[in-house]
Parts: C-alpha cells; sequence; structure tokens
C-alpha cells in the first residue's frame, strides 16, 4: 500500500515553506495545532489557514493539546469543558461539521484513573458537539485508545533518530502501526534545503505516514480502517 507522507511542526510555517514541502518529498498532510494547551490557544495555524490550504489539496491532523498525565486538574468536568473547548476551535478555523480533531497525549503510559476518566469525557464531549474524536498517542497503548474513538494517529519513533537530516525526496522507511491512521515514525528532523526557524519550531520537522490524504476528513478514515 503507498503511504500518504505528513509532516508537523509547533506553529504555521509559512506558505513558501509549505509550497516547498508540497514539491519536495511529496507531502500532501499537515500538523494543525488549535492548541498548544489549554489555555494557550494557536492562532498561527486558525487564522483562516484551513481553506486556503485545502484549496490546494492538503490534508489535515487539527490537534488540540489538552492536560496531560498528572496534572492537578484532570477531572470529567474538565475533559468535558475542554472537550467543548475543541469542537469550538474545529468551528472558529472552518472545519465542517463531522471532522476528526485530535487529542494530544504526550506520555508513553496507558491512562487510567483521573486521565482517562478526562480522555474519555473529552471524546464525549467532541461527539455531543458536532465532530469527531480523535487521539494522538504512543504505540504503546494505541489499542487502549483505538478502544476510545476508533480513530488513533500513533507515534512510533526510533530511539536516537532526533535531529537527523534526509533527504525529502529519499525520505526514510516507515510503517503504520496496526489499526491506526497514521503514524508518527520520526521527531525533531531536519530536511536538506529547507531552514525551520526556531520560532516555527524549536526541534524540527515531525513526519508522519497516513492511510488517507485527509485524516481530519471522517468518511475517509472510516473507510480506510474499515469502519463503514
Amino acid at each position: 500500500m503507498a503511504f500518504v507522507n505528513g509532516f508537523d511542526c509547533y506553529s504555521y510555517p509559512g506558505d513558501t515553506t509549505v509550497s516547498w514541502l508540497r514539491q519536495h518529498g511529496q507531502f500532501r498532510v499537515t500538523g494543525f495545532y488549535l492548541s498548544h494547551s489549554p489555555s494557550k490557544l494557536d492562532k498561527t495555524w486558525t487564522k483562516g489557514l484551513r481553506s486556503t490550504l485545502a484549496a490546494s489539496g492538503w490534508g489535515f491532523f487539527p490537534t488540540y493539546v489538552g492536560l496531560q498525565e498528572g496534572d492537578a486538574a484532570l477531572s470529567r468536568a474538565n475533559g468535558t469543558a475542554h472537550g467543548q473547548a475543541a469542537a469550538g476551535l474545529m468551528q472558529g478555523a472552518g472545519f465542517p461539521t463531522s471532522s476528526i480533531v485530535y487529542l494530544d497525549l504526550e506520555q508513553g503510559d496507558e491512562p487510567s484513573g483521573k486521565y482517562a476518566d478526562y480522555v474519555q469525557s473529552w471524546t464525549a464531549a467532541v461527539k455531543s458537539n458536532g465532530f469527531s474524536p480523535g487521539i494522538y498517542c504512543s504505540h504503546l497503548f494505541s489499542t487502549w485508545a483505538i478502544q476510545q474513538t476508533q480513530i488513533v494517529w500513533s507515534f512510533h519513533v526510533p530511539a536516537n533518530s532526533a535531529g537527523q537530516s534526509y533527504d525529502p525526496d529519499n525520505l526514510p522507511t516507515g510503517l503504520i502501526d496496526p489499526g491506526c491512521v497514521a503514524t508518527q515514525y520520526r521527531q525533531n528532523i531536519k530536511l536538506n534545503g529547507l531552514t525551520i526557524p526556531k520560532s516555527v519550531d524549536s526541534g524540527g520537522l515531525d513526519l508522519n505516514l497516513c492511510l488517507v490524504a485527509d485524516p481530519s476528513n471522517l468518511p475517509s478514515v472510516q473507510h480506510a480502517l474499515g469502519l463503514s
């Protein structure tokens, strides 16, 4: 199966960089941060870019960074509030109803207790507000995440690969984890011929492999995962 190449970085890298990535490496999917925490929204991505990028053929990983493992504020109530906030940000950014938004879970441990309650409340609130919940998480608990949402974007990165440089037209090989719609297989890398300013991302680009050309599109993701 031919996978679709995707990238993601902290802030919008600019039109010139996005055009370069489409030409070099055949990237077709971009990350799209809605927030970097519940109190830190990302206006570089959500300032009306979605329609322009979609018209140029880009697909998206709309990403909401919520509370993380160990946060004292983890609760069902905050999960609900943050799920509602994620749906509102999706609507404000111009994503159609039912589009998938991914909750960013950074830690490598399977959620339990208040953390699991938070995730489950977040997914329920996203659904009740007209959008579709997905989860971004470690491959170590992607099976758990699939049980919560069915739609998972995993990260599965080889040790000691951060900081490496690659030819954009000869990217490293990777695989998509079982049951996932996409897998992030490199983090914080450089591409020959491209400079990513630290203001865009302090570490560099992350690389993704995707089953579909738009991981925010519910029907295409459901079809690819055999859910429809």
